[in-house]
């Protein structure tokens, strides 16, 4: 069995053999605590680890082919999770901060992978804002789409660039944004503004604010408003098709728990 881990200093190690304690630890921890964070897809607990408050968050274990692709090409979500959080950081932006990540592999198959970082106190999801208020208050909005701007402009796309996923906190004359759930994020030299306006189109607000949030980033951007509305418009389309036959393949081919 081969496992890949790196550990709180930071250092990669992928050897054959045992787990080492510290993740052993961690996997105890995990185990025996029931703050759960979040569950589903994915299990998040929080947990107390060397005087930290920490979050675990346990990586569905993926069904065939993703199992070996996992295993033997393609980086794992916990991977990919703890390297992008520390590459936010290096480019100003936040994210809780990433303390380790450890998975293990056998027969070429992925078994199970675990990505640990730093629990974030008194936060909300812009998700829970907007739908306490079933609006953003001017501030926050211009706020939100200068940090999205900012995001495009050093060349990060999350592709589940979505509510939940964004993390906000209130800091002297404005918001703080923190973004999570990062495994799924691609790196460009320059996105393209139809990559952008793609990102954006899973944020499902309505068109009034729709239309002043694509105007403050098309001001921010230096980029025609009404091109943004045009591509905004497209990817609205292709993301509702998208989950539409997403469902549609779900149940014909229902996940296994």
């Amino acid at each position: 069995m081969r496992f890949s881990e790196a550990n709180l200093s930071g250092e990669f190690l992928h050897h054959e053999g045992g787990i080492s304690s510290q993740c052993e630890k961690v996997l105890d921890l995990f185990k025996e605590s029931d703050e759960v964070v979040q569950t589903g897809r994915n299990v998040l607990k929080k947990v107390e680890f060397e005087g930290r408050e920490c979050v675990v968050k346990a990586f569905r274990v993926p069904s065939f082919p993703q199992n070996y692709i996992y295993g033997m090409f393609a980086k794992s979500k916990a991977e990919k999770s703890y390297t992008h959080a520390q590459k936010l950081l290096d480019l100003g932006f936040q994210t809780p901060a990433p303390v380790g990540y450890f998975e293990y592999c056998s027969e070429g198959k992925l078994e199970a992978s675990y990505y640990v970082c730093a629990y974030a106190e008194g936060v909300r999801t812009l998700f829970d804002i907007y739908h306490e208020r079933k609006n953003l208050e001017r501030g926050l909005m211009q706020n939100f789409m200068a940090y999205s701007q900012a995001l495009h402009a050093k060349g990060v796309l999350h592709r589940d660039f979505n509510l939940k996923n964004i993390l906000v906190s209130a800091v002297e004359g404005g918001h703080e944004f923190s973004l999570v759930d990062i495994n799924r994020i691609t790196w460009y030299d320059e996105l393209p503004l139809e990559k952008a306006m793609e990102s954006l189109s899973r944020l499902p607000f309505e068109a009034e604010l729709r239309a002043s949030m694509l105007a403050h980033y098309a001001e921010l951007a230096d980029v025609d408003v009404s091109r943004c509305e045009t591509l905004l418009s497209q990817s609205v389309v292709k993301t509702q098709r998208y989950f539409r036959n997403k469902r549609r393949l779900r149940k014909i081919f229902p996940k296994k728990k």
